[in-house]
C-alpha cells in the first residue's frame, strides 16, 4: 500500500509503515512526551522531518528525507539498525551530533545542493551513489562505498573501520588522511583505484587488503604512509607512494607492506629511502643509499621467501638466504646506488657465515657483482649497482646439484631396505645405489628416469627390486 500526500503529518505515537509514505511537501512532525518507535517492513519518503525534543527509536526502518532534519533541544536518534537516506535536489541540513550522534546505515543519493558539513558517524554501510558530501574531521565510517557523486574529506581524518570500495564516484582526498582502524581484515577494492593524500594502518587485529585495484598514496610529507598496526597486503596489486617527498614511517614487525611496494623519484643524487616489504609472516626491507637518479621515474619492490629460481649460475653455494628482493624500475635511470637488504634468522639455509655473505643482482641469464659486499647477521649490502633486477644472497661457492638430508639402511628379511631424502635437487634425472662386492663397486639397480627438475625435498625407498618416490 502507498500512502501520498502533500501536507504536512503530525505523529504523536509510533510510526509504523509496512507499504510505502510518501511526501512531497510539507513537514513530517513528531510530537508529544517519550520515545517514539519506528517499525515495518516498508518504506518512509519524508519531504522535511522534525523530530522536535522527541527521543526516536528507529529500528530498521528505512527512511528517507529530501528536504531539511530539525531537531529540538533534548530527545536523541537512536538508529539501532535503520538506514537513512538523504535524496533531495537542494540544500539539506541536518542536526547536531548531539542529537543525532551516529547512523547505522547512511545512504546520499542527491541529485544537487549540500548536506551539512559535521561530523559524521556511520556505524556500518555508507554509501555515495549521487551528489557531493563534505563531512568534518574525525568523522567515522565503518564499510564506505562510493559509486557516484563527490566525497570531499576535510583536512583531518577519517576513519574507516570496514572495507574501502569506490565504483566510480570521485573521492577528493584533499590535505588529510584516512585511518583504517577496523579490528578485523579490510579491504580497499572496487571498480575504481583511490588515491588518498596521507594513509594509516591501524587495524588491531587484521591487515588491510589491495581487492582488485592499486591504492595510491599522495601526500608530499613524512609519514604520508603510516602504521601503527597491521600490514597492508596488496597481492598482484600495487600500493604506490606518488609523491618523490613521501616518506613511511612506523614500519616494522607486522607493520609493512606484503606485495608489491611503488615509489616515485626525481633526479638528484644521494638520495635515500626504505622499502618497507615483507613477506606473509616477516618484515624484510631494502633500503636504497647514495641513490642517484639521472631520469625520473618510479621503483616497485617486493620480496620473496624462497631460494632465487636461477641460483645454480650465482656465485653462491649451498649456504645461502632464502630470500630475494626484486627491483623493478619505470623509466627511472640511474647512474650509481647502494643497497641494504634485510633478512631474518629463519632464511638461513645451511649455516652460512653471516659476516661474509656476498649480494648479486640477477641480469637475464648471468649474475652480476657489485663493487663490494658487507654484512651482519640480519642485514647484506651491495655497493655500487647502476641497474635493479632481482638480488640473492649468501656465502661464495658453488651450488651442489644435489643435497641430502638423511641416508638410511635397515635389514628386512632377505633383503636391504635403503631409505634416503634430499634437500634439494637441480638437473637430477634420476639415482644410481651401488653396493661394494670384493672389492668393487656393483651397480644394484636404476631408478625409473625422470625429467631434470629443481624440488625443495625428495624422499625414496628401495627394497630389493621394488622402488618407490614421493615428492613433496
Amino acid at each position: 500500500m502507498t500512502f501520498s500526500t502533500a501536507y504536512s503529518v503530525n505523529a504523536g505515537g509510533d510510526w509504523t509503515v509496512d507499504g510505502t509514505f510518501s511526501q512531497t511537501a510539507g513537514t513530517t512532525t513528531f510530537t508529544g512526551g517519550g520515545a517514539h518507535t519506528c517499525s515495518g517492513a516498508g518504506s518512509s519518503q519524508f519531504k522535511n522531518l522534525t523530530t522536535s525534543s522527541q527521543t526516536i527509536n528507529a529500528g530498521s526502518c528505512d527512511l528517507r528525507i529530501s528536504g531539511v532534519w530539525i531537531h529540538g533541544t533534548a530527545g536523541i536518534f537512536n538508529e539501532q539498525t535503520s538506514t537513512v537516506t538523504f535524496n533531495g535536489s537542494g540544500v539539506q541540513t541536518q542536526p547536531t551530533i548531539t542529537y543525532v550522534p551516529q547512523l547505522y546505515n547512511m545512504t546520499i543519493n542527491k541529485s544537487g545542493g549540500t548536506m551539512s558539513t559535521r561530523v559524521w558517524t556511520v556505524t556500518n554501510d555508507f554509501l555515495l551513489t549521487n551528489g557531493a558530501f563534505d563531512v568534518s574531521s574525525n568523522s567515522s565510517f565503518k564499510n564506505f562505498t562510493i559509486s557516484g557523486g563527490t566525497f570531499t574529506a576535510p583536512a583531518g581524518n577519517v576513519n574507516a573501520a570496514g572495507n574501502w570500495t569506490n565504483n566510480g564516484g570521485t573521492f577528493t582526498s584533499g590535505t588529510g588522511t584516512v585511518t583504517f582502524n577496523g579490528s578485523s581484515a579490510q579491504t580497499i577494492g572496487g571498480t575504481s583505484a583511490t588515491t588518498f593524500n596521507n594513509l594509516t594502518v591501524s587495524n588491531t587485529s587484521g591487515d588491510v587488503t589491495l581487492s582488485g585495484v592499486d591504492a595510491t598514496v599522495n601526500g608530499t610529507g613524512a609519514g604520508a604512509l603510516n602504521f601503527t598496526s597491521g600490514k597492508i597486503i596488496t597481492g598482484v596489486n600495487t600500493l604506490i607512494i606518488g609523491a618523490s617527498t613521501s616518506t613511511i614511517t612506523g614500519a616494522g614487525t607486522g607493520q609493512y607492506v606484503y606485495g608489491n611496494l611503488q615509489k616515485a623519484f626525481n633526479t638528484g643524487s644521494g638520495q635515500t629511502f626504505t622499502f618497507e616489504i615483507g613477506d606473509a609472516s616477516y618484515y624484510t626491507p631494502a633500503q636504497l643509499a647514495n641513490f642517484n637518479v639521472t631520469t625520473a621515474g618510479n621503483i616497485t619492490a617486493n620480496t620473496t621467501a624462497a631460494r632465487h629460481p636461477e641460483f645454480m649460475t650465482a656465485n653462491i653455494g649451498d649456504k645461502y638466504v632464502k630470500r630475494y628482493w626484486t627491483l623493478t624500475p619505470g623509466s627511472l635511470v640511474t647512474s650509481g646506488y647502494d643497497i641494504t637488504a634485510t633478512f631474518v634468522s629463519g632464511d638461513l639455509v645451511g649455516v652460512p657465515d653471516t659476516n661474509a655473505l656476498i649480494v648479486q643482482k640477477y641480469n637475464p641469464s648471468t649474475w652480476s657483482n657489485p663493487a663490494s659486499s658487507s654484512s651482519t647477521s640480519t642485514t647484506v649490502t651491495g655497493v655500487g649497482f647502476t641497474s635493479f633486477s632481482d638480488f640473492f644472497s649468501g656465502n661464495g661457492g658453488t651450488p651442489t646439484p644435489v643435497t641430502l638430508s638423511y641416508f638410511n639402511t635397515q635389514r628386512n628379511g632377505d633383503s636391504l631396505q635403503f631409505d634416503w631424502s634430499t634437500a634439494t635437487e637441480t638437473g637430477n634425472v634420476g639415482f644410481n645405489l651401488y653396493a661394494e662386492k670384493d672389492g668393487e663397486l656393483v651397480l644394484i639397480g636404476l631408478p625409473p628416469p625422470r625429467p631434470a627438475m629443481s624440488v625443495s625435498t625428495c624422499t625414496r625407498r628401495r627394497m630389493g627390486n621394488w622402488f618407490k618416490s614421493t615428492m613433496n
